[in-house]
């Protein structure tokens, strides 16, 4: 689960887990900490390469069903329960 995301998480890679065995991959597109919600695109047509991602729909996604995707290891402050500080 997230707590709090940054400006420099957008493009990051996360994972939607629906709390059963589905998960989806996606890109953080952009946030808002107070409502707790990344909007997140998920489908981007296999058109991940620059920031052509950008130009896709995001849907709204609850922190508490994200966690960010291990092929993209943050080297800045992120905040996840249950897990360590990176730096």
């Amino acid at each position: 689960m997230i707590i709090k995301l940054q400006e420099k998480n957008i493009g990051d890679w996360i994972i939607y887990s629906d709390g059963f065995k589905n998960e989806i991959r996606g890109k953080i597109k952009s946030f808002d900490n107070s409502m707790k919600a990344a909007w997140v695109v998920y489908n981007a047509n296999n058109n991940w390469d620059g920031n052509h991602w950008k130009d896709y729909t995001a849907a709204c996604t609850n922190y508490r069903d994200l966690s960010f995707d291990g092929d993209k290891e943050p080297d800045y402050d992120i905040h996840i329960q249950g897990s360590r500080t990176e730096k």
